[in-house]
């Protein structure tokens, strides 16, 4: 279970589909939540430890309902065809072949025709001192994408009307400074609705958007939706395997 382990703690928010032979397992908190999530047989190892599994013929199906319920999930894949290395002794290679979140899927066959699929960041000034006599008019970046077309927008907003912001465009999946969680209440409220993904990741710099936008004009955007922006393309990196 130590390489199991290893990668569950390289992705500790995604679902961890660990194959081994013809099934994809879960074990421990994930077993449980896919036993619940897609109703297939919770069951124990010798050991007591909690898994469930599905068949890789199957795995777009159950991948398709995950990413329905908005749940992150990494698949991890066997590098060669034996359970072990009899020669040398040694566990099977395996390696992460697949991230798939709700937001950055390009597949069609998990895509709805009639229904956008946006993947959005938002970001908010590091100083916030100057908006807490009324934190609803704190600035708000937001930019958000749909990978299948390659489309970009941004915006700028304030706190207070972020609630209608997020119903006019209906992102499928939103990164979140988790400092923002901790501004207001009702936030936390509003932001439940949505599958919202709270760890801080990489922000490209400046020299490698303009490698990915040599074009890119950034006098047309304020500092927040710069930060918006550099956080998105970083999490579409992380993300896109491959």
């Amino acid at each position: 279970m130590s390489q199991y382990s290893r990668f569950k703690k390289k992705y500790p928010d995604f679902l961890l589909l660990f194959m081994m032979g013809d099934f994809y397992e879960m074990f421990y908190e994930d077993a449980e939540k896919a036993s619940y999530l897609l109703d297939i047989t919770l069951t124990k190892r010798k050991t007591g430890i909690p898994m469930a599994g599905i068949p890789v013929r199957s795995v777009d199906t159950y991948l398709d309902k995950l990413i329905k319920k908005g749940v992150n999930v990494a698949v991890c894949d066997q590098m060669n065809s034996s359970s072990l290395d009899f020669k040398n002794r040694k566990v099977m290679d395996r390696a992460i072949s697949r991230l798939v979140t709700p937001g950055t899927i390009t597949e069609d066959k998990f895509l709805s025709a009639r229904e956008n699929n946006y993947l959005m960041a938002l970001s908010i000034p590091n100083d916030i001192k100057p908006y807490k006599q009324d934190i609803t008019n704190l600035p708000v970046g937001m930019v958000w994408t749909e990978l299948s077309t390659g489309h970009i927008f941004f915006a700028s907003g304030r706190l207070g009307t972020l609630e209608a912001d997020l119903a006019r465009i209906a992102p499928r999946e939103i990164l979140v400074p988790p400092q923002l969680l901790d501004l207001q209440k009702e936030f936390r409220e509003v932001i439940s609705r949505f599958t919202v993904n709270l760890r801080q990741h990489k922000r490209l710099d400046l020299d490698e958007v303009l490698e990915i936008f040599p074009n890119f004009d950034f006098s047309l955007t304020n500092n927040d939706e710069k930060e918006s922006f550099k956080t998105l393309l970083g999490y579409i990196h992380e993300t896109q395997i491959g």
